[in-house]
């Protein structure tokens, strides 16, 4: 009886050592990628765009769910997009990424960030924090809550709400017109 409870305690050692050194490789991130650790803490709009790392930035911000195939198939547009601004300092990528109240949703959302390696800032929402943002970026119930949803701000003041997405050619545009403005 006590072998058994030896072999079974080691098995479950195992496991969970290799399970952390799986964990450990499948999200390895650039060092460009920032996983924001204060994610539980946000919850509006104002308090993401009040982040210290954001003054002065202008910020091309990408609102996305980790079960959205529209929202997913924008990720190679992005890597493209931050490729044509990565000498520029003043612009700063930002990914919410919006709750489905799945088990899954932050390893989904780690996965789908390293798979596509997507630098910027990311930000798992909570609920509340993903309602109070659609609250100050879309006035129409037809439109709410839709993903994905990209817009621009700069020193907590949205400049361009309805941002066109990085697979448009209207992109670099709009972003070029915005560092001009402010």
């Amino acid at each position: 009886m006590k072998r058994k409870r030896i072999i079974w305690l080691g098995i479950l050692v195992v496991l969970g050592i290799a399970t952390y050194y799986i964990y450990t490789i499948l999200f390895q991130f650039s060092k460009n990628t920032v996983i924001d650790s204060s994610s539980e803490h946000y919850t509006s709009l104002e308090d993401i765009l009040s982040n210290p790392l954001f003054k002065d930035k202008l910020l091309y911000v990408d609102i996305w769910g980790t079960r959205c195939p529209p929202c997913i198939a924008e990720f190679k547009h992005s890597k493209k997009l931050q490729e044509h601004f990565q000498t520029n300092d003043e612009v700063m990528f930002v990914y919410l990424c919006s709750p489905y109240g799945n088990m899954d949703d932050k390893v989904r959302w780690k996965f789908f960030i390293n798979e596509y390696e997507l630098t910027g800032h990311h930000i798992f929402m909570n609920e509340n924090c993903y309602m109070s943002v659609y609250d100050d970026i879309e006035q129409d119930p037809e439109k709410r809550y839709l993903i994905p949803r990209y817009f621009i701000a700069r020193n907590g003041k949205i400049i361009l709400s309805a941002a066109p997405p990085p697979s448009s050619g209207n992109t670099i545009v709009a972003i070029d017109n915005a560092r001009k403005t402010l």
